[in-house]
């Protein structure tokens, strides 16, 4: 090639304007280019701009030569430096044939410049070639586009290969899923004839799978019209189309995917007979629920307005304050028992309401709350008035969470309970009158048994001893004489035993009637009064004033016999303490119950004796009315005297 420097004929000048390019190019632009195999019919003489090339090896326009430099050099690309246009064709099939050179690119350098000539280079096998003249930057240039284009195609080829491996193992896995899966598959064609087909389990057509190969999808199984239009949908619209589709012989329902491709579509289905159903009953649920929330609104609605309401309207006092004592909102029965308008309480404390001795503990409860230690107590505690006056409370004490669930108010429900105190007050003292009234009769139940025994003895003991000494003398006489006494003597003996136990029964009769008055059993509790009334005012030198529905008669029950019990003890108080010359007893029945007033004309009881516990009498008479459902009223008359009442139930009159 040095010897032909005329090949540059009428590009001297351009290649003398581009000498500097090789010099800038050097470097990093040729390890840009990559490697690069020159094979020329001149080795040793490589002139401007094809000088350019010398720093890459340089070999022999020999195919045999060029296969042994690719074996060596490995190179990126070839450029045949031809100064014979001839051999440019021959060189090129024998390069091409040999194997290892297909894949390289190669660039053809030829003083020939006729499309002819380029034209059976390229079919020869030539990636490209370029006719002199030409620059040391044009042949850079194309150097540099076929090697990336090489390089370009060999990744394209590698990604090719790497992408049919890979489709080759989706198909292997593929067929094996579609084999092990459950769900149905269908390909067909743009006719809608089954080119493949899985069918599902159970089935849905009643013929094998090999005889559904070329048939008409919507001949073999026209239930499958909601699937076909589907397909055809994909095909036309080229996109995923998706159904859920009612198979009605089984009544089974399916989820279907259709897809284009493979010349027609590709259809996938699972059943979703239970998702169906159970999307059914979700939805009679949704329905429901929402009905039961609907009602639950509702409901929570009127709770409300009854919360409210109760709130408002409950008699129990309500109150709501945060943990520093603040009220915040109480209720009308709370401003009526503390005194205070809403208002007014709104700018106190609990603890300005409390008595000072309750509000230790009270303090200590509250600290239990803050902590989480307790949920609620119960106490009972002091609430002062304005007025100056104390009001006893049951107070139950809660808390109200936040939305953090720590507790963040407290509500109070107080229940007035001073009338309770009271009462409990009363049923104290009352136990401690029961207990006196306990001594005070076991006290008058040994005086009436030494009284009893003393008359048992000294009298009726003392008549009794008479008559056996009577009878005694009459049975030594009658055993002395053996001729017997005389009849007189005999009667006057018998006469006086008898006189004395005549005097025997009348004691024992009066004994028995101090124990209890048998009238009341045979005659009622009217003649009953009367007997004891007389002999009151006999024993006793006072007068009574006696007024009775009838003379006999009356009641015989519980009730009357508690009744007279009444009278005799207020007979006795009177004869005791009234100092009274005139007594006035009335007795007035009333329906099923009667009233018994005792009037004297004495000093008076004492105010403070009426409800003094020392005064068993007066105990006694009420706890007899109570027993029997009655009640008994003491109270000192302004024109002097007392005057005892008594209002008991009774039953079975006995009539005169």
């Amino acid at each position: 090639m040095a010897n032909e420097s005329n090949k540059a004929g009428p590009g001297v000048d351009g290649a003398r304007a581009d000498r500097a390019g090789p010099n800038d190019a050097d470097g990093a632009a040729q390890a840009e280019l990559g490697r690069v195999l020159v094979a020329s019919d001149s080795p040793g003489a490589l002139v401007q701009p094809e000088h350019w090339l010398a720093p890459w090896p340089v070999v022999a326009a020999d195919a045999q030569a060029i296969v042994a430099a690719i074996g060596a050099e490995r190179p990126d690309i070839i450029v045949l430096d031809l100064a014979l246009p001839a051999a440019v064709v021959p060189l090129l099939r024998a390069v091409r044939a040999v194997d290892p050179v297909a894949a390289i690119p190669l660039i053809v350098l030829a003083a020939e410049a006729g499309d002819a000539a380029r034209a059976e280079a390229l079919a020869a096998g030539a990636d490209d070639y370029l006719a002199r003249p030409f620059s040391a930057r044009e042949l850079a240039a194309l150097v540099r586009s076929q090697v990336t284009l090489a390089r370009t195609r060999r990744a394209a080829g590698e990604r090719l290969a790497g992408l049919l491996s890979e489709l080759a193992e989706v198909r292997g896995d593929l067929a094996s899923i579609m084999d092990g899966a459950g769900d149905a598959f269908l390909n067909v064609d743009a006719d809608l004839r089954i080119v493949a087909v899985k069918k599902s389990d159970p089935p849905m057509v009643a013929l094998p799978a090999e005889q559904l190969i070329g048939q008409v999808l919507t001949e073999v199984a026209p239930e499958f019209g909601p699937v076909a239009a589907a397909l055809r949908r994909a095909m036309g619209e080229h996109r995923a189309v998706n159904l859920n589709f009612l198979h009605t012989p089984s009544n089974r329902w399916f989820s279907v995917r259709c897809y284009p491709g493979g010349g027609g579509a590709i259809a996938f289905g699972n059943e979703i007979t239970r998702r169906k159903t159970a999307e059914a009953r979700l939805k009679q649920a949704n329905a429901e629920l929402e009905m039961r929330v609907l009602q639950r609104t509702r409901d929570l609605n009127t709770a409300n307005a009854l919360l409210e309401a109760v709130f408002e309207r409950s008699p129990a006092g309500i109150v709501m304050a945060d943990f520093e004592g603040r009220i915040v909102r109480a209720n009308a029965a709370f401003e009526r028992l503390v005194g205070l308008s809403g208002a007014q309480l709104r700018a106190l404390t609990i603890e300005h309401l409390s008595e000072p001795s309750d509000a230790a503990l009270n303090q200590v409860l509250l600290e239990k709350l803050r902590a989480g230690e307790a949920d609620t107590f119960l106490t009972e505690t002091r609430f002062r008035r304005p007025d100056g006056g104390v009001s006893w409370v049951e107070n139950f004490v809660g808390t109200i969470d936040g939305e953090d669930g720590r507790p963040r108010y407290l509500v109070k429900i107080v229940q007035d309970i001073s009338s309770r105190k009271a009462a409990a007050d009363e049923i104290l003292a009352s136990r401690n009158e029961l207990r006196f009234l306990y001594d005070w009769l076991q006290h008058v139940r040994k005086d009436e048994r030494i009284a009893l025994a003393r008359e048992v003895h000294d009298q009726l003991g003392q008549i009794l001893s008479a008559a056996k000494i009577d009878i005694k003398l009459l049975l030594e006489d009658v055993q002395s004489s053996s001729a017997g006494l005389p009849r007189r003597k005999l009667v006057q003996e018998l006469s006086s035993a008898s006189d004395t136990l005549d005097q025997a029964i009348d004691s024992a009769r009066s004994i028995a009637m101090q124990l209890r008055p048998p009238e009341i059993d045979s005659q009622g509790l009217y003649a009953a009064v009367d007997w004891h009334a007389r002999d009151f005012e006999r024993r006793t030198r006072v007068r009574v004033e006696l007024d009775l529905p009838a003379a006999t008669g009356g009641p015989t029950c519980a009730g009357a016999a508690a009744l007279f019990r009444i009278l005799q003890e207020g007979l006795t108080n009177i004869l005791r303490h009234a100092r009274a010359t005139c007594v006035a007893i009335s007795v007035q029945r009333r329906g099923h119950r009667i009233l018994l007033r005792v009037r004297d004309n004495g000093i008076g009881i004492a105010q403070a004796r009426v409800r003094q516990s020392g005064t068993l009498g007066l105990v006694g008479m009420r706890e007899r009315a109570v027993l029997v459902g009655g009640r008994v009223a003491i109270r000192r008359l302004a024109a002097g005297g007392t005057l005892l009442s008594a209002l008991l139930p009774v039953s079975e009159f006995r009539h005169p």
